[in-house]
């Protein structure tokens, strides 16, 4: 029978697959994956939309350009986060893995496959 939060998330991979270490591989590939698509796609957009006669100002200049990029990031962080948090922690990032790993909250054995996925992903 499924718990409460895999009915509620339609997640039903074993446990092993999430809590194994090729699961926190694959939890940092698509954290990061999903980071900087959703960011760097927000951005890509704005200046995609130049002299489309959106505004004669330029990028960055009409209202509202700023709020369309700190929304996408925002958004973009929080996908990820969702996305990795429950398996890995959501490092999402090789300098929060280093970090992890001087605080001892990571195993340093785990930090270069760390490293490969977030920045594959």
């Amino acid at each position: 029978m499924a718990t409460v939060s895999e009915a509620a998330t339609g997640l039903h991979l074993p446990l092993r697959v999430r809590k194994g270490y090729v699961g926190e591989l694959w939890a940092e590939f698509f954290g990061c994956f999903i980071l900087i698509s959703f960011g760097d796609g927000v951005v890509a957009m704005l200046w995609a939309l130049q002299g489309s006669g959106r505004s004669g100002a330029g990028p960055l200049q009409s209202s509202g350009d700023w709020l369309l990029i700190t929304w996408g990031w925002c958004l973009a962080v929080a996908f990820a986060v969702y996305v990795a948090g429950g398996i890995t922690g959501a490092h999402i990032n090789p300098a929060i893995s280093l970090g992890a790993a001087i605080r001892k909250q990571l195993p340093w054995s785990k930090v270069p496959g760390y490293w490969i996925a977030q920045i594959l992903g």
